[in-house]
């Protein structure tokens, strides 16, 4: 669990604009294993190669080469295209360069934003990040509602191992701090993203 402000004054954690059914965070693109990333998702896991993860593998396997080098810019290229075409997975990469300025200038907003995008499909990884990202207050206002939220959610769809048990540690080493009310309202929340992605499973 990142140590940073613990301010525990916060507004709602509601979405930044409307419900999540209506903001529509199940908008599905190719939700893959990360090509690369390692340093920016700090879980410590090795990223898988990738290969042949995109179209026969050229390209995957050009980006993790690029990344792996130190050639962020090469990486950086090739990421923008398929994050704007809604891949997960590079979303959440190219977050991560905006998260640690590889190839970039550092940009917490910027990060964020790829992150929530990856997130919003159910991309656990992205979903910690998120939740990283509102403990800290860095590149949105700090706020451990919404951050207590995206654990719970990463924690749920990390498969069980280190990754699903640092997310559930870090949302419970959150709630320690957070009041009664505040918990309340996360947990609301995240039934509510829930409710919104799978309909058909009642939580």
């Amino acid at each position: 669990m990142p140590n940073g402000d613990q301010n525990t004054s916060l507004g709602k954690g509601a979405p930044e604009s409307g419900s999540w059914c209506s903001s529509s965070p199940h908008r599905r693109g190719p939700n893959r294993a990360p090509l690369y990333g390692r340093k920016s998702s700090r879980l410590g896991r090795r990223t898988h190669d990738a290969g042949a993860n995109y179209r026969g593998g050229k390209t995957g396997a050009g980006v993790v080469e690029a990344a792996e080098s130190g050639d962020y810019v090469t990486a950086l290229r090739l990421w923008r295209p398929l994050a704007a075409q809604g891949y997960a997975y590079a979303q959440y990469n190219l977050g991560g360069m905006y998260n640690e300025g590889q190839g970039v200038p550092r940009d917490y907003a910027e990060a964020v934003k790829w992150y929530r995008k990856a997130a919003k499909q159910g991309y656990s990884q992205a979903q910690y990040n998120v939740g990283v990202m509102y403990h800290k207050g860095r590149g949105v206002p700090q706020n451990n509602v919404q951050a207590h939220m995206w654990f719970s959610l990463a924690a749920s769809r990390f498969p069980p191992g280190e990754d699903h048990d640092k997310a559930g540690q870090a949302r419970d080493m959150l709630a320690a701090i957070m009041t009664p009310a505040q918990i309340v309202e996360a947990r609301k929340l995240t039934r509510e993203w829930h409710f919104c992605t799978h309909p058909w499973v009642r939580f």
